[in-house]
């Protein structure tokens, strides 16, 4: 009788573990394999390395510090500084040149000429060169050189040297360098600029 019992007691557990099977431990391997997200730092560095830091000054309305896609264009900067204000010299600056890490990009005010920015360290020497042309060797005659000779003149350019021999041909020569104040887009700045490269005889 009690073996019929224990016998009984053996069927019932067996159809026990048939009918409700343990529970699968956690797939702990599978769990394992899947990559660790990277740290939220991580992800930010990634990020920053493949944005470049701009500094925008000058007739923009939110002069400061900017990052810009490192693709990108001296508009996106000025357009991230708020875009230019009314009294900005949109030919003062090539929006269309590509920006660098650590770059400064002076948008100048009608009439203003553009400051003079170091070109971040990394850049070649020639590559700060090549940016515009070398000054006239020797000063320029105001009253005698003509347009080319002129526009060579840090702070004139081709437009202000016809500006400046327009006005010599209608009124005489210059006597002062002050009396190019007269013409059109001349600055105080922008003569100050000009003025050791440039001689009146």
């Amino acid at each position: 009788m009690l073996r019929y019992l224990a016998l009984l007691a053996a069927i019932v557990v067996a159809a026990l573990a048939i009918w409700h099977p343990a529970p699968h431990p956690p797939m702990l391997a599978a769990a394992a394999a899947e990559p660790h997200p990277r740290p939220a730092h991580e992800r930010a560095k990634k990020a920053s390395a493949a944005r470049a830091l701009v500094y925008v000054v000058g007739a923009v309305a939110r002069p400061g510090l900017y990052r810009v896609p490192a693709s990108g264009r001296a508009d996106d900067a000025v357009r991230a500084a708020g875009g230019m204000l009314p009294g900005a010299d949109a030919a003062g600056v090539n929006l269309a040149a590509p920006v660098a890490d650590g770059d400064e990009i002076d948008v100048p005010r009608i009439g203003e000429a553009p400051r003079k920015t170091a070109a971040p360290a990394g850049r070649s020497r020639r590559s700060r060169k090549s940016r515009g042309k070398a000054p006239p060797p020797q000063p320029v005659d105001l009253n005698g050189a003509d347009a080319a000779a002129l526009s060579a003149v840090p702070g004139i350019g081709a437009t202000m040297a016809a500006r400046i021999v327009a006005l010599r041909d209608r009124e005489g020569p210059y006597d002062s360098y002050d009396e190019l104040l007269d013409v059109a887009g001349m600055s105080p700045a922008r003569l100050a600029h000009a003025q050791p490269y440039l001689t009146l005889r």
